[in-house]
């Protein structure tokens, strides 16, 4: 099985641990990113293609909101932990991280703690919260396993590969306006790291 092949939407949903009205409202709302997929604009019925890796990412995601941040402000962070979280995903003692560099502005990446901390996604004095990766993908291979599910060997999408929202077009917006507000992603530092400037939408 290759990384994206496509996951059948009732086995994807138990890989999330949602029915199919719960999964709507998080596409919906912009809390649930597909890799293959524009995000919905208030469409989140209709069909879907999805691959493990979109698991993963909702993992992560679920993981960050644990920790005490909402699901619309992680929400905010997913097209930068959609788009990095490949660096760490596939590796043993990585984490996907998130750091609050100002109130527009804030970095996302994945990798060792040592790799994050070079990126400046891990260090003071900025906020920051981090998720261990090691733990998302056995959850997520452990539901795969009790519900008989194939999954590729590798989760990370093929290299050079970019979701469909930031696709041809080098100041990738955000996948969905919040608010009045409109997001810019930029890829910074060695690894594939996503800067977030928010702004008002002209």
């Amino acid at each position: 099985m290759k990384p994206m092949d496509p996951i059948p939407r009732a086995a994807f949903l138990k890989l999330v641990n949602r029915s199919k009205a719960s999964f709507n409202i998080h596409r919906s709302r912009g809390e649930m990113m597909l890799w293959c997929e524009p995000p919905p604009r208030h469409s989140g019925n209709r069909e879907m293609t999805c691959v493990a890796y979109d698991a993963a990412l909702f993992l992560t995601g679920f993981g960050f909101v644990s920790q005490g941040p909402s699901w619309e402000a992680i929400a905010l962070t997913l097209p930068g932990l959609q788009y990095t979280l490949r660096d760490g995903i596939d590796r043993k003692g990585t984490f996907a991280g998130i750091t609050l560099l100002s109130k527009t502005e804030f970095l996302v990446g994945a990798g060792t703690f040592d790799e994050l901390h070079k990126e400046g996604v891990i260090g003071l004095p900025a906020h920051t919260w981090i998720m261990p990766l090691e733990p998302i993908v056995a959850l997520l291979r452990k539901r795969a396993a009790e519900n008989k599910i194939a999954l590729p060997a590798k989760l990370e999408p093929p290299l050079g590969d970019v979701p469909v929202w930031a696709r041809g077009n080098p100041a990738w917006p955000d996948p969905a306006y919040r608010g009045g507000t409109r997001v810019l992603w930029e890829p910074t530092g060695e690894l594939t790291v996503a800067c977030l400037h928010s702004c008002k939408a002209a």
